[in-house]
């Protein structure tokens, strides 16, 4: 029987499901590539995995894995799963610098009340429940209401964990190629809001990390799973600069409402192709910037005729524009590959 998912959300549980059946949490675990550390921080001794927790007004995150430890200290990881590069997953922040909860699919936004429930897990000690402390004025959750978890299965999963001293760390599951989250600082509009409400000032929280959907895929090992094939279909063309162009590239290429990001080889130099429908923009690394080459805009028959100008290489990677260091390393390394 062939198991297949066809969107974001199936393809999650798919991964998680395959995961869990064949015992590859260590090897997933170990491909977080994690803001401030350079390995995994802890060494796992045993491991549990569950999916789609009801957080109540704290969320639903696509999975915790709750570990022990070599030396039998507790760790919760929380991961978030977009098929999307992390900045689209995410929406700005608003300019005062607030919580905005307007769209609650939104990754930082997720990152930011899985962050909370857990800064709020050993409450649950005292009042039987989760629940924030009252937000001071100067929170950036202020604006936002208090919020609370009492769904009696979830607390049930915590309540052993809350009596004791546990650390906890979230990952952005994207198809980012590179770690975005080591790109940005505290102050990007698109980095999650961490606030430690019982020390009243912003957390230099060090459990952050990011993984990649190929990781993923890389985690399985070449095991016959499930995962590998519905992600081969959603995910697509992922290959290195320098690979065989593939044909189901060359042939989407062909058509008209070719749509997305490419590399390309133009005029001698490596470059990216950005399309869509008709229009197009050809921009190219020099000196520390982005600079456009050839552009057209809704032209039928320029985008047509751009085909013969150009070589197709891949897939561009889902890099922020404004990345330029994560940019140049992508570039380098797909050279030497």
């Amino acid at each position: 029987m062939k198991i297949v998912a066809h969107d974001e959300d199936s393809l999650g549980n798919l991964l998680f499901c395959e995961v869990e059946r064949h015992g590859k949490i260590v090897p997933l675990v170990n491909k977080i590539r994690w803001r401030n550390h350079s390995t995994c921080p802890f060494r796992i001794a045993s491991a549990e995995l569950h999916q789609q927790v009801n957080l109540s007004e704290f969320g639903q995150p696509d999975a915790v894995i709750l570990v022990n430890d070599d030396k039998g200290a507790v760790h919760i990881i929380i991961i978030e799963a977009k098929l999307h590069s992390y900045v689209k997953a995410c929406r700005e922040n608003l300019s005062d610098f607030k919580f905005n909860w307007n769209n609650k699919s939104k990754l930082n936004n997720q990152l930011t009340l899985r962050y909370r429930f857990l800064r709020a897990l050993p409450r649950l000690r005292e009042k039987g429940y989760v629940s924030e402390i009252d937000h001071v004025d100067h929170s950036p959750y202020s604006t936002d209401r208090v919020r609370r978890c009492k769904k009696l299965l979830t607390l049930r999963i915590f309540e052993g964990i809350a009596e004791k001293t546990f650390d906890f760390y979230l990952a952005a599951l994207t198809l980012d190629d590179l770690s975005p989250l080591r790109e940005m600082g505290p102050s990007d509009e698109f980095f999650p809001l961490f606030f430690d409400q019982q020390k009243g000032t912003r957390d230099d929280f060090t459990g952050l990390g990011s993984l990649s959907w190929e990781d993923c895929h890389d985690a399985f090992g070449g095991t016959d799973n499930h995962f590998s094939y519905s992600y081969k279909a959603l995910v697509g063309n992922s290959f290195e600069l320098g690979s065989e162009n593939s044909p189901e590239a060359e042939e989407s290429f062909g058509r008209p409402l070719i749509k997305g990001r490419h590399m390309v080889e133009y005029g001698g130099k490596i470059c990216l192709l950005s399309c869509r429908r008709c229009s197009y923009s050809i921009q190219h690394l020099q000196d520390g910037r982005f600079v456009e080459l050839d552009r057209g805009k809704s032209d039928k028959k320029k985008f047509e005729a751009l085909r013969g100008r150009i070589r197709l290489l891949g897939k561009a990677p889902s890099i922020n524009m404004k990345s330029i260091e994560a940019w140049k390393h992508f570039l380098a390394r797909s050279s030497d590959s």
